[in-house]
């Protein structure tokens, strides 16, 4: 079994969030059927769910959010909470339902070494052939975004002081603008995008970012 450790699960262990202390988080699991008494399910079906964290537990599938990772084994399980689960999921529907790429635009992603926007700038490079610029923490994750996942640019926003620096490195990345932003994180972020974004941009935010509303 693995579980999926993502940010929204802070809401849940606040001091007004719906997990008190010593209760089970509730979060995306993948896993496998160990018996059945469903005759949709067999053993060693594999699962991906919104489950409690727990190693073994009873599932009624008529009542739990679950579904099939039939192209998956035991081996590679993890993906059913990573690109077949909700950040895969995530990162397809912002990118395709609401960013709309067209080939050739160019993209900025922040949060971009993360489970979500890693898969946005894959899918946005692959599909539709977009310049792709993402923004992470430090030369490790950068050299991540330009090595593994295929960026065209990376920037270091613990090298930007502030809002000022941040649209200094996207200008030299993109000097026409962008096209597209996909938010992350808010902040000098969302502020740098929004002064580089071109006419008809489009922005897709991922998360609850009260403060930003009203603008988005």
């Amino acid at each position: 079994m693995a579980i999926s450790a993502d940010p929204y699960l802070r809401g849940q262990i606040k001091p007004t969030g719906s997990v008190k202390a010593g209760a089970t988080l509730v979060g995306f699991v993948s896993g496998k059927v160990i018996a059945s008494n469903n005759s949709k399910w067999k053993e060693n079906d594999l699962f991906g769910a919104s489950l409690p964290f727990t190693t073994v537990q009873k599932v009624f599938p008529d009542k739990n959010l679950i579904w099939r990772l039939d192209s998956l084994n035991s081996e590679n399980i993890s993906y059913g909470i990573g690109v077949l689960g909700m950040p895969g999921s995530t990162a397809y529907g912002g990118l395709i339902d609401v960013l709309k790429p067209l080939k050739g635009e160019t993209i900025f992603i922040s949060a971009a070494s993360g489970a979500v926007g890693s898969l946005v700038g894959q899918l946005a490079k692959k599909l539709f052939d977009c310049k792709v610029i993402g923004s992470a923490g430090g030369p490790k994750k950068c050299t991540n975004l330009i090595e593994k996942f295929g960026f065209d640019h990376a920037i270091d926003y613990k090298t930007c002081a502030d809002k000022a620096a941040l649209v200094a490195e996207l200008k030299r990345c993109a000097p026409d603008g962008i096209d597209m932003y996909f938010e992350n994180v808010g902040g000098i972020h969302f502020e740098a995008a929004m002064e580089c974004l071109r006419t008809f941009g489009r922005v897709a935010v991922c998360g609850a970012i009260s403060e930003y509303n009203n603008a988005v």
